[in-house]
């Protein structure tokens, strides 16, 4: 693997990642994390572990049953334990300080924006 894909990858991987943190931003409502769950799909994570947090955040977004980021953040870790992951940190995942309302969005716009666009770049 030479240098500049070895850096591409660890550049998407942290672009999901920065994703992933914002979905379970403590402020982020629950109506913003169904959007951005309804816009990308699973297939966009490369890293395997990250779809999976990806399917269940999502799983817990549905506009008919989503839950508050209170009980993503409680109930996350034990849904992707049971997926088969039960090794993940997610004491970093869900480690996000509070933002006020617009904030959270910002953040995560950025983080949607970066991810979308290192796929296009692929």
């Amino acid at each position: 693997m030479n240098a500049q894909h070895r850096d591409g990858a660890i550049d998407r991987r942290d672009a999901e990642w920065c994703l992933l943190t914002s979905l379970c931003a403590p402020d982020l409502p629950s109506m913003l994390r169904a959007e951005f769950c309804a816009n990308l799909h699973a297939d966009t994570f490369t890293d395997y572990a990250h779809r999976i947090i990806f399917q269940e955040i999502c799983a817990m977004s549905k506009a008919d049953g989503a839950h508050s980021a209170r009980d993503l953040r409680e109930h996350l870790p034990s849904r992707v334990t049971a997926r088969g992951f039960p090794d993940l940190d997610f004491s970093n995942l869900l480690a996000g300080n509070e933002f006020p309302g617009e904030d959270a969005l910002t953040r995560l716009e950025h983080a949607y924006e970066r991810l979308t666009g290192i796929k296009e770049t692929l």
